[in-house]
């Protein structure tokens, strides 16, 4: 898996083969996620024209025609660009609700939550959580956040650490 976006602006069919076939043309937005999800959105509403979601295979192909073909199965969505506007790839990471010290007062801090899990944005680290606990605003002295467990008390994020507050 890739930590990139990749973007593709422009006059498009895009044709997915599938259990309910579809087709789309227009001006669009193609997006080729880190998971291998491809969304074709227009300029109507929030769902994608035309998607495959985690395709087994995507290819692009950048000669002549501009072309995404994404496989998953028996189903195939291929956007074949007709005039392409603009292209670019973009570094993507785990977005999710702060928690943790907080470096500023909006809260943007080194470590969101996301799941059952607690992910440092500027390492990539991810911490098992249980869904029940709490991360506090509080640091172990090993840096890394603590967190409260109902009855288990306060402990370090990393179990392995063994320290508290």
């Amino acid at each position: 898996m890739t930590d990139q976006i990749r973007v593709y602006a422009g006059e498009c069919t895009a044709e997915y083969d599938g259990p309910v076939d579809r087709t789309a043309c227009g001006h669009v937005v193609a997006l080729v996620k880190p998971d291998d999800t491809v969304l074709v959105h227009d300029r109507g509403g929030y769902s994608p024209a035309v998607w495959l979601t985690r395709a087994t295979s995507v290819d692009i192909d950048h000669d002549g025609q501009p072309r995404i073909t994404a496989v998953d199965g028996d189903q195939r969505l291929t956007v074949r660009f007709h005039h392409l506007d603009e292209r670019g790839a973009y570094s993507v990471g785990i977005a999710g609700i702060p928690v943790g010290p907080s470096d500023t007062a909006d809260r943007m801090g080194r470590y969101v939550r996301r799941r059952d899990s607690v992910v440092d944005v500027t390492t990539g680290d991810r911490y098992a959580i249980d869904r029940v606990a709490t991360v506090l605003d509080r640091s172990c002295t090993c840096g890394l956040p603590l967190i409260r467990i109902d009855s288990t008390g306060v402990r370090c994020l990393d179990p392995r650490c063994g320290r508290s507050g």
